[in-house]
């Protein structure tokens, strides 16, 4: 039996040995502190999502939030017009009657920048009940009284008359600008439209 050179054991393979068993304890660690919950897990966060008609809970811990009325008010405030602020009454107006969140706002955004220009004093900024050869139409007691009644009334277009795009609202909200080859209509689509993708920069 071949004898073992004890010197040669205790300088070479014994630290070789302490060096892999204490690699393999790191090891062991790590992976276990991988495993471990993070006290951030326990955190709550807020997420915003585009569609959303109320605020949910996702999960135990994580908020969601409807952006629509954050979109709109972003938008609006940056053309500095009357009506920002108010795009969680457009919203629910919106929700309420069934129609699309962009609608009342690119109307307005179409009949009179948003309210920058319109009789003075009369939250009219959708033209509401301004008719042909008339200078001047309904008068609202607030923009919350003017975003609820012509939110209704584009929902009794809808029920009544089956009108829902805005090249079919056009025909009875402004039909002159129909006779005119419907630059109302594409106006208020693009408004729409600058909604839909402005969500994408908040």
């Amino acid at each position: 039996m071949p004898k073992i050179n004890t010197k040669l054991y205790l300088t070479l393979f014994l630290p070789i040995g302490w060096l892999l068993m204490s690699t393999l304890i790191l090891i062991i660690a790590s992976v276990s502190l991988l495993h471990k919950k993070s006290p951030a897990a326990k955190s709550n966060y807020s997420l915003y999502l585009s569609q959303p008609r109320s605020s949910a809970v996702l999960g135990q811990s994580i908020t969601a939030d409807d952006t629509r009325p954050v979109i709109l008010d972003k938008y609006l405030t940056s053309q500095g017009a009357p009506l920002a602020g108010y795009g969680k009454t457009l919203v629910d107006a919106a929700d309420k009657y069934g129609l699309d969140w962009r609608l009342v706002a690119a109307i307005a955004m179409q009949e009179s920048n948003a309210g920058k220009v319109m009789p003075r004093d009369s939250y009219n900024a959708w033209g509401w009940a301004i008719y042909t050869g008339k200078n001047s139409g309904f008068n609202f007691d607030s923009w919350e009284h003017a975003i609820e009644t012509v939110s209704r009334g584009l929902a009794v277009y809808r029920d009544r008359y089956g009108l829902i795009t805005p090249e079919e609202i056009m025909t009875r909200y402004n039909p002159d600008s129909t006779a005119a080859g419907g630059s109302w209509a594409r106006a208020v689509s693009y408004f729409m439209d600058l909604f839909g993708s402005y969500g994408n920069k908040i």
